[in-house]
């Protein structure tokens, strides 16, 4: 297991346990598993995944003494190397609303059918929720699509459009300024506020991504709206 680098007490009450600052499925697969071990410590209130790191707010104040017990506790708690949720969720992607995608590819010297099949054979793993309610980030992006965020960020992404920023690939879940290259759109809607929960992939799923046309955007589209389509995992 990746071992933890620190703990870092932000407040009496909220601790950051720190792993290498990498996105990598181990460390995913070991934070899971200390989530899974405190959602049944007495005493914790809620717990936040990032990229490298783990959030574990207190119901109450900790003292130096409980501080230093956590911490062993936590060091030598054995855990198990398994991501508990495996569902694979494929998301319909039109890539010719892209409309950053030709210029990325001249970008990485790729014609956007390379790019489109770099993008959409993989299997990447969502690591965490942020920035956008139900934004997904996602681990797994080809190498050969690391791409520096824009320097301008553009005033508006619409919602369902998904873009590359640096080593991740993500879908924007509603309309927000970003500097993320977007190279295609989703017809799904990835956050719901008024369904139960409001996202439906879990931290440890796995997403793929479907090259669709744009005849098959529309009709989808309609569907959706309709409510003639649902979405579900494999």
């Amino acid at each position: 297991m990746p071992p933890i680098i620190e703990f870092l007490w932000i407040h009496p009450k909220l601790l950051e346990i720190r792993w290498e600052e990498r996105i990598d499925t181990a460390i995913l697969h070991a934070q899971l598993a200390l989530y899974h071990s405190l959602q049944k410590k007495a005493g914790v209130e809620s717990l936040r995944i990032g990229y490298h790191t783990l959030n574990v707010l207190f119901t109450h104040e900790q003292s130096g003494i409980q501080r230093i017990t956590w911490e062993e506790e936590l060091t030598k708690d054995p855990v198990e190397h398994a991501i508990t949720s495996s569902n694979q969720w494929e998301i319909p992607v039109c890539y010719e609303l892209g409309k950053d995608l030709e210029m990325l590819a001249r970008m990485k010297d790729l014609t956007t059918e390379q790019l489109i099949e770099l993008h959409s054979s993989r299997s990447y793993l969502l690591h965490f929720y942020g920035f956008l309610p139900g934004f997904m980030y996602l681990g797994g992006l080809d190498t050969t699509l690391h791409t520096n965020r824009k320097i301008t960020p553009d005033p508006q992404i619409a919602a369902g459009s998904v873009g590359i920023g640096g080593a991740q690939t993500g879908i924007y879940t509603l309309p927000s300024p970003g500097g993320w290259h977007i190279i295609g759109k989703t017809p799904l809607m990835l956050f719901n506020p008024e369904q139960e929960p409001p996202v439906r992939p879990q931290i440890g799923d796995s997403i793929v991504f479907r090259a669709i046309s744009l005849s098959a955007y529309q009709a989808l589209e309609q569907a959706i709206s309709q409510g003639n389509y649902e979405w579900n995992h494999e």
